[in-house]
């Protein structure tokens, strides 16, 4: 069975009634979606859309300050730039309000998923086994991670109730670890990562770029 949504011209949407309004900071805003079927639909099939899984790092004078995050992308090579999408709600979009901030993204490895779960709300950070910071020179990371990046905000994109924030990189690391892979909404563990090198380097080929 296939569920199709339709995208109708702005003309034909239903206008926002002054009930479905929240004035906030000298401005209107929407309290409630017109449809929310829709943006339960819209959420599922953007969930067929497999991605690992990162925790954004930003130190505060209270201490290290972090959220889990999907919506994360690699943007440019020259110079190096990164780029995760940021609820408008939260504390870690008010953290990075400034250009210049300092910052870091952590991708998470195949057995953090506790760690994942802790920056996401759904068990203190104090619970964890152990604590899960790592300090380096160029910032904090999440230890034994599968890749980081220290980064220096950059830009912003205000889109909807999400703003894309860009890092530039000051310094990123890898390790050999896997990664937790995220798919339909829940944690995907049967993913095989014995991908032979010939196929990974077939796939990075600089000569296919851009194409």
């Amino acid at each position: 069975m296939h569920i199709i949504w339709k995208c109708v011209p702005m003309n034909q949407l239903a206008v926002p009634q002054p009930s479905d309004m929240v004035k906030e900071g000298g401005a209107l805003l929407l309290e409630r979606s017109p449809d929310p079927s829709a943006a339960r639909e819209f959420r599922k099939a953007a969930a067929k859309f497999a991605t690992g899984i990162t925790v954004v790092l930003v130190e505060t004078p209270d201490g290290m300050h972090g959220m889990t995050a999907n919506a994360f992308m690699s943007v440019s090579l020259d110079p190096l730039t990164v780029a995760v999408s940021i609820a408008n709600h939260t504390r870690m979009h008010r953290l990075l309000e400034n250009r210049g901030t300092k910052f870091s993204i952590s991708v998470l490895s195949h057995g953090q998923k506790l760690i994942s779960d802790a920056f996401a709300g759904r068990l203190e950070v104090s619970q964890l086994p152990e604590p899960p910071f790592e300090r380096l020179d160029a910032g904090v990371v999440i230890r034994e991670a599968a890749a980081w990046f220290c980064c220096t905000r950059d830009d912003v994109f205000l889109s909807g109730d999400h703003t894309i924030t860009v890092g530039r990189v000051d310094r990123f690391g890898r390790s050999e670890r896997d990664p937790l892979i995220f798919y339909q909404g829940a944690y995907y563990l049967g993913f095989d990562f014995s991908i032979p090198d010939a196929h990974w380097q077939k796939l990075t080929d600089p000569s296919r770029d851009g194409q």
